[in-house]
């Protein structure tokens, strides 16, 4: 029955079953790529929200210190002597109970670090977003041309 329209059933048959492992394998490869993506960018969106929230937090930090400094530079030569201070960082870095002058300095040292580390850590994810947003772009094209193959494949126009 094939005979007048196929010389070799086989081959034929071959090459639609590799066709159709390309498809299915292309239509996985996109699904891995696409979850992988999508965890990648929550992750991304959560250190986002964090190093925001961390920022703030410094902020504040930076704040209720200078209000400190001013407190202890109001006070006389000698009150400032007995002044003794603790502070726990808004990160839970523990300053014990010391000379006032002492833990200022210490904080100003937290501040200093923050300072440093914070901008750092923006960098590092804004290099992961960049990273996330090439590949949404590479796989948005992975997907168009999917869609595009499976076009090629079922060339009947929608009914309409």
């Amino acid at each position: 029955m094939y005979a007048r329209y196929f010389t070799d059933r086989a081959a034929l048959v071959a090459v639609h079953t590799g066709l159709r492992a390309l498809v299915d394998g292309m239509a996985t490869d996109i699904t891995t790529a696409s979850q992988a993506l999508v965890a990648t960018e929550s992750a991304n969106a959560q250190a986002r929200a964090q190093l925001t929230a961390d920022e703030a937090s410094r902020d504040s930090y930076r704040q209720m210190y200078q209000a400190k400094v001013d407190d202890v530079a109001a006070m006389s030569a000698d009150q400032r002597s007995r002044l003794r201070l603790s502070w726990v960082w808004w990160d839970g870095t523990e300053l014990p109970m010391a000379r006032a002058d002492t833990t200022l300095a210490a904080a100003a040292a937290l501040l200093a670090r923050d300072d440093a580390a914070l901008p750092a850590r923006d960098a590092t994810i804004a290099a992961a977003e960049a990273s996330a947003a090439a590949e949404r772009t590479r796989l948005d094209g992975l997907v168009a041309d999917f869609d595009a193959l499976q076009a090629q494949m079922d060339p009947t126009p929608p009914a309409g």
